[in-house]
């Protein structure tokens, strides 16, 4: 099955093997995986039960300790998280190879909610993403925000300014580089917060992102609806 994107041309296949569950005050909502998502949108990743995720946890107060930006690759016609990891930098991974390993961890927020911010390009806030591929993950700009939580003096490792692009200044974090990558495309999706004090949380919070779902894998045997 192949849909056209209202905000992009891109054509998109839907796998048989996802759904999307939506959340709700009093139980959950199962529909298929959205035939239409859109490059630039923001996919959140929920901890896992391990000591790290949970101290992660404790100091952000957030649930997800993660953050990437969906694309679309022509070549491979498939949608990817484009994000940048520690121990492996920035990099592509397939969505559907994530939603596998991870069932029910990762949560799709549509960019542009309500398409509020028409001037918001989608195509650049991709290509400044992939500006940083195959760079190192920013350990400096983590330690840096890390610090910030602790009741030291802000300036013990003053925060540097990230908005330059991938050759210049500190590599950032995971959703340090989603804000980036959102300026690029026309939108301050944090108009309070510079883009070295974005966290994951943040990105659930900001005006300019709305839930959309969370992934999950179905048996190969189901139908396509």
């Amino acid at each position: 099955m192949t849909c056209l994107c209202s905000q992009s041309p891109i054509r998109f296949q839907r796998p048989r093997t996802w759904r999307l569950e939506v959340a709700l005050p009093y139980g959950h909502v199962v529909r298929p995986f959205p035939r239409c998502l859109s490059p630039g949108d923001a996919v959140l990743y929920r901890a896992d039960p391990t000591p790290l995720d949970r101290v992660i946890e404790l100091t952000t107060h957030s649930i997800w300790i993660h953050a990437g930006m969906l694309a679309w690759d022509d070549d491979q016609a498939q949608w990817e998280i484009l994000d940048t990891r520690a121990w492996h930098g920035a990099r592509r991974t397939p969505l559907f190879q994530a939603v596998q390993e991870n069932p029910g961890h990762w949560d799709h927020f549509r960019a542009n909610a309500g398409e509020r911010w028409p001037g918001f390009s989608r195509a650049a806030a991709v290509a400044m993403a992939d500006e940083y591929l195959n760079r190192p993950y920013g350990w400096l700009s983590l330690l840096r925000d890390g610090l910030a939580h602790l009741p030291l003096p802000c300036n013990v490792l003053p925060a540097r300014d990230l908005r330059y692009g991938a050759e210049e200044g500190d590599l950032p974090f995971c959703s340090q580089l989603l804000a980036i990558c959102w300026l690029a495309g026309g939108v301050n999706a944090f108009p309070h917060l510079p883009p070295e004090r974005v966290e994951p949380v943040h990105v659930a919070q900001s005006l300019f992102c709305e839930y959309a779902g969370t992934f999950w894998p179905e048996p190969e045997d189901d139908e396509d609806d």
